[in-house]
């Protein structure tokens, strides 16, 4: 049971009693269990494996890993029980800390279902070197911001992370407007009277009303996903007047940054946030201290280190702040600037040339056809653009792989991730197979 689903007389017990574990039964469970036991003795458990990554749990995880020993583990997969939908671990603890100590790890993430997850732990015990067996030292984990039990990173990893250099040193995070009631003070861009809009790029913004809001949405990296408007008239009164309004993050409003869809049930997708944008509590965004530095940040967020680190970190579809403030940056990496530049450009482009975009001028189609203007047959222009498209496509997937290379050597994770980029998760809008999906056979 969780601390939403305590009465008020549990509610208090828990915080009074159990301050480290308040938030579930089973982390009190885990605390109550140590306290009873023996100096000598040893706790075994099967419990959800939250506790083992989110914030919420540190305090627990700190006393778990510094007053005694974790000695054990198996880190269980969805359906692990055949009647139980949630994801489980199974330990072991010393109630003694025991110094310099090695454990022993099992890591069943790749394993769906109850019937492969008995016999896949076997084959681990009986063959470490399978590659889902792993022997760390708990202390190597309190090198990790919030502790998190990532039993399987390398000493590279640890050494990265040992080093202390993190986002949040040089930038700012946040969420950002809570409205309260999206029906009443967020509209799409086109719903409502350009006269009223603060478009981003008009240098008069006199007395409007609706201004550009960021809201997260569905799946796209680089540039996009700009659709809402807010009503910010007179610097916000009527939403910090409502008394169901929550405001962070106030310092960076219509600042450069970069932003991510909180909830994301896919990738890690992070985009530029334009000056004179708004950024939501759906999609929080991260502020660099010196702005010259932004597309180092955009190209670390969009490599799969990042994806890999905030994963390992914290296993569940929400990416919170923290989890993004905590990565650790290594801001030398080779090309990332021009990398970052030429993306989000073409993105922008891209998001630009449909009429979903407050930008938009001109269909590509129409724009072949003036660059081609003595040719008179409709198909063969739109072969050309189809072609055109095409070549952009693998450009920008050569540049992504080629970012996702350019961290992986410097994070030293060469044989733990592949840089690369599967021709769907290039997101350009002309890009059919992300569009559409790849099953969808395209003619032209």
């Amino acid at each position: 049971m969780g601390s939403g689903g305590m009465n008020s007389q549990l509610k208090d017990f828990a915080k009074d009693s159990f301050p480290n574990s308040k938030t579930d039964l089973f982390s009190i469970y885990i605390e109550r269990c140590l306290d009873l036991t023996l100096t000598t003795g040893e706790v075994g458990m099967v419990t959800p494996f939250v506790w083992m990554f989110i914030g919420t749990y540190e305090r627990l995880r700190n006393r778990v890993l510094n007053e005694h020993t974790l000695t054990s583990l198996i880190q269980l997969e969805y359906n692990a029980f055949a009647p139980a939908c949630i994801p489980v671990c199974a330990f072991t603890i010393k109630n003694n800390n025991i110094s310099n100590f090695t454990g022993s790890y099992i890591r069943l993430s790749e394993f769906k279902g109850h019937e492969n997850q008995p016999i896949k732990t076997l084959e681990a015990i009986k063959s470490q070197s399978c590659g889902w067996f792993h022997k760390s030292k708990p202390i190597n984990f309190n090198k990790i911001p919030s502790s998190p039990i990532v039993y399987w990173f390398s000493d590279r990893m640890l050494e990265v992370y040992s080093k202390g250099d993190f986002v949040k040193d040089k930038s700012n995070s946040s969420e950002g407007v809570k409205t309260g009631e999206n029906e009443r003070f967020l509209r799409t861009w086109q719903e409502i009277s350009l006269s009223k809009f603060a478009v981003p790029s008009s240098c008069e913004l006199g007395e409007k009303k609706w201004f550009p809001h960021h809201k997260g949405g569905f799946y796209r990296r680089w540039y996009g996903n700009l659709e809402f408007v807010i009503n910010w008239e007179l610097d916000g009164k009527e939403i910090k007047d409502s008394k169901n309004s929550g405001l962070q993050g106030k310092m960076h409003y219509f600042n450069e940054g970069i932003t991510w869809s909180k909830l994301s049930s896919t990738y890690f997708g992070v985009r530029y946030l334009p000056k004179g944008v708004l950024f939501d509590s759906g999609s929080p965004a991260c502020f660099p201290e010196n702005i010259d530095v932004l597309n180092k940040y955009l190209g670390f967020f969009q490599s799969k280190v990042a994806s890999y680190l905030i994963s390992a970190t914290n296993p569940t579809l929400n990416i919170q702040v923290g989890n993004v403030a905590n990565l650790p940056f290594i801001s030398d990496v080779l090309d990332v600037d021009d990398i970052s530049d030429y993306l989000t450009k073409v993105h922008k482009k891209d998001w630009d040339s449909y009429e979903r975009s407050w930008s938009f001028a001109r269909d590509n189609l129409i724009e072949q056809t003036q660059l081609n203007k003595e040719e008179n047959k409709l198909i063969n222009i739109y072969e050309q653009l189809v072609l055109k498209n095409e070549a952009l496509v693998d450009k920008c997937q050569s540049k992504e792989s080629l970012n996702n290379q350019n961290h992986i050597n410097a994070y030293g994770l060469t044989n733990v991730i592949s840089p690369d980029v599967p021709k769907e998760q290039v997101t350009l809008t002309c890009n059919p197979v992300f569009r559409y999906g790849k099953k969808i056979q395209m003619s032209y």
